[in-house]
């Protein structure tokens, strides 16, 4: 029978993050001596998540709450402080075993530890929903599974996750209870709220910073699927292509979820169509291309080669990477996934004529849908 810790990485894993990012049981040597630096680990961009999972037996005759403060504030809280300690050191060598292979993971001192403990007592629910770390100067986020669960649920998507773990601890007092919260979202709208569950604090949160942005959350939780598509054939793309998709916000996801869809609609078209949507993050951007069935490849890698050029001066991008949508159909379609590389000139005559022949053929394609 799985444990609660096995039970939440799988649900972490099929929800939200993907095997690559996720140790379970991560165990270090001191000398001849085998110790666990936590239970799971997840890491995302420039942090890791810290998890440390506390059940309360059946036959645990102590009262709840001392069983809290013993197993959750104290061993639990200790823990992680040892853990954000030992990869504070940079010099343990850490490692996972699973099925008698052991593999050696590379951990980065440099990232950010978010620590978490989600504790296994569905009769406990007014309960201290973080502790502080003198020691650390850090914060420490408190779920029931319930809650963590209930959370990822809300939340949806890595980046989000990643944000509301940083900011929990602002939105509320120790204990869940009443507490009216002012948020100014524009000059001319203010959030009175009373929150009092985890999901009134996550959708909360979803709510401050993601006010009047149109999004539609049947898009957003579809992303982690789209995602999900991708990373089946992982070894097959670039692994910055794929981070870049993971680190999108829910206005991203929303974006790039809906060009999906138009993506899919457009490969099934005779000859006509556009390349949709450029995700620039840092000088590197995401397009999505379709390629008709009518089309040549000398016509297509042409006409790629165009709307890359255009994309790379009008958005200023240094690479461009193209998800291109092959065959699709309703349910399944082929991806495949390439970049090119820019050096363009901040200012080109010929480029600015070729980027309004663009944009004229683009809002006459939309004109005519």
């Amino acid at each position: 029978m799985k444990n609660n810790s096995e039970v939440l990485t799988e649900i972490v894993t099929n929800k939200i993050f993907f095997p690559k990012y996720i140790f379970t049981n991560v165990m270090y040597k001191v000398k001849s001596d085998e110790q666990e630096l936590c239970d799971i680990l997840i890491e995302f961009k420039d942090y890791y998540i810290s998890i440390e999972v506390k059940e309360k037996s059946d036959l645990g005759d102590s009262q709840d709450y001392v069983w809290f403060k013993n197993k959750v504030l104290n061993k639990a809280k200790n823990q992680l402080k040892r853990t954000i300690k030992n990869i504070a050191t940079g010099v343990l060598d850490f490692y996972t075993t699973s099925n008698d292979t052991t593999n050696t993971i590379k951990i980065d001192k440099n990232k950010t530890i978010i620590p978490i403990i989600v504790f296994c007592n569905s009769e406990f629910e007014n309960y201290d929903r973080y502790c502080y770390s003198k020691s650390l100067d850090k914060v420490i986020n408190i779920f029931s599974y319930a809650d963590f669960c209930t959370m990822l649920d809300t939340i949806v998507i890595p980046y989000d996750i990643i944000g509301y773990l940083l900011e929990r601890s602002s939105y509320m007092p120790t204990q869940g209870g009443k507490r009216f919260i002012f948020e100014d979202l524009t000059s001319e709208a203010t959030l009175l709220s009373t929150p009092q569950t985890e999901q009134d604090y996550a959708e909360m949160y979803l709510v401050k910073n993601y006010y009047n942005q149109n999004i539609q959350i049947e898009y957003v939780r579809f992303y982690n699927e789209f995602l999900s598509m991708i990373y089946k054939d992982f070894d097959s793309y670039l692994p910055e292509l794929f981070e870049m998709l993971l680190s999108a916000d829910a206005v991203v996801a929303n974006r790039m979820v809906q060009f999906y869809y138009e993506a899919v609609k457009q490969s099934k078209s005779e000859y006509k169509n556009i390349p949709l949507f450029v995700h620039n993050n840092n000088g590197n951007g995401i397009a999505f291309m379709c390629k008709p069935f009518t089309r040549t490849d000398e016509e297509f890698n042409t006409y790629m080669s165009n709307y890359g050029t255009y994309f790379a001066y009008k958005y200023k991008i240094k690479k461009l990477y193209l998800l291109l949508f092959v065959n699709a159909t309703e349910d399944t379609f082929l991806i495949k996934a390439g970049f090119s590389t820019y050096n363009l000139p901040s200012f080109d005559p010929d480029l600015e004529m070729k980027t309004r022949e663009m944009e004229n053929y683009i809002l006459q394609y939309k004109n005519s849908n």
